[in-house]
């Protein structure tokens, strides 16, 4: 008899993302950071991103999108947060999202590789599923970096915007992921960071202070560091996955920066091949790469039997990657 694992395997049958209602433009954030609308689409490459208003909840942006999926797909057994930044440190955010769609008795739980957490998330529901512990999993990620923006640091503070997006992966249907590959390497940890609401900064402590809970990125020295390593990751990848840069059809990547994008065309990868949305979302964080997945499917960029790389790197510093054969 095949074993389980041989039998279930899991595949994405339905993407969603949407923002916030507020647009801010380049022109709109140009003031804030002591720029000029050219430097930030110079620099950044960021011409609009949608931005929450303080206090707004995750969970009900998050429900705005999940909810029709639900009504169409049915209530999952397990819901997973794929997001960097929580709701609120306890309860765990997932517990809220649960709350806000209605479900009871769902096991929910989140899973935090920041910028990564989406796509560590999927490869977790497709070992999850196929073990026969779940038929239907639900992954939601939702990130409001606007709210930890450092004006003071500009070349950050204009790449951010909010979004939220949500997947539905079930047992035997759908577009199948495999070959999910992630390595880190902790010597880049301070390169990019946000320090506060945990224990190493506390609100007692005279030492913490309100830029501790604000987003702390070392731009060039994290590129210097990542673009190596990245370099590296895609070549093993594609080998250990016997494919080659032109038998992908469609790169989906986390939307890091302008310098990021750029990287990708420089490894090989077409242009014409490339999900870039950069220009009207900003970097969303965990956001990015299943927004840019649900963007190009809506759009009709991707078609039956495409090969679909979703590529990232994440804080920490993370690189990832996995295959969807559409």
């Amino acid at each position: 008899m095949p074993s389980d694992l041989q039998q279930n395997y899991a595949g994405l049958v339905a993407i969603a993302h949407t923002t916030p209602p507020s647009i801010q433009t380049s022109e709109d954030l140009a003031p804030l950071i002591g720029k000029s609308a050219d430097w930030i689409q110079q620099h950044a490459g960021v011409k609009k991103r949608y931005v929450c208003q303080p206090y707004d909840d995750p969970a009900v942006l998050l429900e705005s999108i999940a909810a029709p999926l639900i009504a169409e797909h049915g209530e999952p057994d397990l819901l997973i947060n794929a997001s960097a930044m929580p709701r609120q440190l306890l309860p765990d955010s997932s517990v809220f999202i649960a709350r806000e769609l209605g479900l009871s008795g769902v096991p929910t739980f989140s899973i935090n590789a920041t910028c990564l957490s989406f796509l560590v998330a999927l490869n977790t529901a497709k070992a999850l599923i196929q073990t026969g512990d779940y038929e239907t999993v639900m992954i939601c990620s939702c990130e409001f970096p606007s709210l930890s923006r450092n004006f003071d640091q500009p070349e950050s503070a204009a790449l951010f915007g909010d979004a939220a997006a949500v997947a539905i992966v079930r047992k035997n249907a759908g577009a199948t992921f495999q070959n999910f590959k992630m390595e880190t390497y902790p010597a880049a940890a301070e390169f990019a960071q946000l320090r506060g609401g945990g224990v190493l900064k506390i609100p007692e402590d005279p030492n913490t202070t309100p830029a501790d809970h604000l987003f702390d990125m070392q731009g060039d020295a994290l590129l210097r560091f990542t673009l190596p390593r990245l370099t590296r990751f895609v070549r093993k990848y594609l080998e250990s996955s016997n494919l080659s840069i032109g038998d992908i059809d469609l790169i989906v990547p986390h939307q890091a920066s302008k310098s990021g994008m750029q990287i990708l065309e420089k490894l090989g990868f077409a242009k014409s091949k490339i999900v870039n949305v950069l220009a009207d979302y900003g970097n969303c964080v965990a956001a990015s790469i299943p927004l840019a997945l649900s963007a190009a499917s809506e759009t009709g960029r991707i078609k039956r039997g495409d090969r679909v790389l979703l590529l990232g790197t994440a804080a920490g510093m993370s690189i990832g990657a996995g295959m969807l054969q559409w």
